[in-house]
């Protein structure tokens, strides 16, 4: 068992929201023996000697700590988001519009569609689907048509071209 540890730095808030956040710049994996008062780092996770060591390795910067486990939320990638209060470690907002939820997902203004695949030839094949931040709203790109891209439409729950 490794342990993980990522870099924070406090970056500017994206999408204009004005603020701060401390945002994870990169992460690191060192052994399991990094000494730590209470003996060894892997018997004493979220230890601050832990930090300390890592800090003092990399000769500065803010570290903490991050888990496979969920110890601290999810295991810490670059661009995700490290919650002081909560202690824990958030993906970053993919778009402007999207909000935070309670256990840590950040969903659109739109549900997702809730039909995924279309069927060519008897056969069922997913659409592509992505978000439009622009307008706010699903887009679905198949192979079935000419122009191949659709709109979600969330009140009749069906796809319609473009």
């Amino acid at each position: 068992m490794a342990q993980y540890f990522a870099r924070i730095e406090l970056k500017n808030k994206p999408f204009d929201q004005g603020g701060q956040h401390w945002e994870v710049q990169n992460t690191v994996v060192v052994g399991n023996d990094i000494p730590t008062a209470d003996g060894p780092l892997v018997d004493n996770p979220k230890h601050a000697d832990g930090e300390t060591w890592v800090t003092n390795w990399f000769k500065g910067g803010t570290w903490r700590q991050t888990f496979k486990d969920g110890l601290r939320g999810k295991l810490a990638a670059p661009s995700d988001i490290y919650d002081y209060e909560g202690d824990k470690f958030i993906p970053a907002q993919p778009y402007a519009s999207w909000t935070l939820q309670d256990d840590d997902t950040w969903d659109a203004p739109v549900a997702f569609p809730t039909v995924e695949t279309y069927t060519v030839s008897g056969v069922e094949l997913p659409y592509g689907i992505i978000w439009d931040e622009d307008n706010l709203r699903w887009k679905g790109m198949d192979n079935s048509t000419p122009t191949n891209l659709f709109i979600w439409n969330p009140e009749t729950l069906t796809w319609t071209e473009e």
